[in-house]
């Protein structure tokens, strides 16, 4: 969810229960404001009253809003009072206020009762809903105001958010565009000093791995060359022992160099070519390569292969089929099995093998060893291509069975 709807959203779960006591006070507090005003306006009829009769020292001639007068009462303090009254014309009762008071007259007092019209429930109700209605009328256009000035104000945010996700280590930097908003403009200085970091150390990673690659590709060449010559000239078989196992050795550093090179160009995403990729074919084939150690060593296969492509480059998709039926070979046990499995995108590879005994997480770090000798970087390499293509691949064994699932659906 993006910051400004989670943010409105926030407002507007918080906002309701404040409209719901909104409603709720502003019926009271028109209420209240009725009462007040009615006693208000009788309070100042009773004193007009009065002032009236201690003027002149009679009874005035009472208007309609005087409602009855009591003769020859108690005296009383002045009160107030609710009452409903029956309007005839309309048939319906109508809530009235009273202020009950006393005049004195002679030797007599006099009880007067003054009525005003109240505000009937009904009317407050209305008048509440009427002023909901109208702040909720506001707040709308104060929101849509908001949300508008709000998009604009983060037009920059957005835009260096945009370039910072199409941002590709193979093509230009991004230019950041300028804005008068200082947190922005220093988030887009920052964030150009470190693209720029970024770009340098690529390159130089680049263009050191190049350069290693081929500088120790000449000199394994050449020792390899050399043992070949010793291995043809000397008689020795001591010594030739030996240097057949410096040749061995040199032969497995050189893979092991190919191998961590091309980590990193994955890593590196330098690969960008995608062909349709028939694995089936590539499957079928790596078989056959494998075909002589397999018989060696006695290994069943069990192959079920449907027609299935993906879209990849060729050369890592060739690499990541081999690394995982070699890995089953090479892990095998003396006349085990394999079974490998291809239907709806997915890829299964079963075979026997010693129980494992480390965890499945470390299947897929470099070097991690098992009771067979070190598992090596095949499979840190398929981890790799699985991860850049965003590929689902998981291993589980029981006892001396052994499972990876790869799914060639995108996560």
């Amino acid at each position: 969810m993006k910051l400004i709807k989670k943010t409105y959203n926030n407002a507007l779960f918080y906002l309701f229960p404040f409209l719901a006591l909104g409603v709720f006070f502003t019926f009271y507090i028109i209420e209240h404001v009725n009462y007040e005003e009615t006693d208000e306006y009788l309070t100042y009829k009773m004193g007009h009253l009065k002032a009236y009769y201690q003027k002149n020292n009679v009874l005035p001639r009472f208007p309609q809003s005087v409602d009855r007068i009591q003769y020859n009462v108690k005296p009383i303090q002045p009160f107030f009072k609710d009452t409903l009254i029956l309007e005839t014309a309309d048939n319906e009762w109508i809530p009235y206020r009273e202020l009950h008071f006393t005049l004195p007259h002679g030797n007599q007092y006099h009880k007067i009762v003054l009525q005003h019209v109240l505000l009937g429930k009904d009317d407050v109700l209305e008048g509440t809903f009427f002023i909901t209605i109208i702040l909720i009328l506001a707040f709308i256009i104060i929101l849509v105001i908001i949300i508008n000035t709000t998009y604009t104000l983060w037009n920059p945010f957005t835009d260096t958010l945009s370039k910072i996700e199409n941002f590709d280590l193979k093509k230009e930097l991004p230019h950041f565009s300028e804005t008068n908003i200082d947190e922005f403009q220093s988030l887009n200085h920052t964030l150009n000093k470190l693209l720029v970091k970024i770009k340098s150390d690529y390159n130089q990673t680049k263009e050191f791995n190049e350069n290693a690659s081929h500088e120790l590709q000449t000199y394994l060449s050449i020792i390899r060359h050399s043992h070949e010559k010793l291995f043809n000239s000397l008689d020795n078989p001591k010594t030739l022992q030996e240097v057949q196992k410096a040749h061995s050795a040199t032969l497995k550093l050189s893979q092991i160099q190919k191998s961590l090179l091309l980590l990193s160009k994955i890593r590196n995403q330098e690969f960008t070519q995608i062909d349709t990729i028939p694995l089936k074919i590539i499957i079928q084939e790596t078989i056959i390569q494998f075909e002589e150690l397999i018989e060696f060593r006695n290994i069943a296969t069990l192959i079920h292969l449907e027609d299935v492509t993906v879209q990849m480059d060729s050369g890592l998709a060739q690499t990541l089929i081999t690394n995982l039926i070699k890995n089953a070979i090479r892990h095998n046990i003396q006349g085990g099995y394999i079974k490998i499995e291809l239907k709806n995108q997915l890829l299964i590879i079963e075979n026997s093998g010693l129980p494992l005994n480390r965890s499945s997480k470390e299947m897929f770090q470099r070097f991690t060893k098992g009771q067979q000798g070190h598992l090596g970087i095949g499979l840190a390499i398929v981890y790799e291509i699985c991860s850049f293509y965003n590929y689902s691949l998981d291993y589980t064994n029981q006892k001396e069975k052994h499972f990876f699932s790869l799914n060639f659906s995108k996560k």
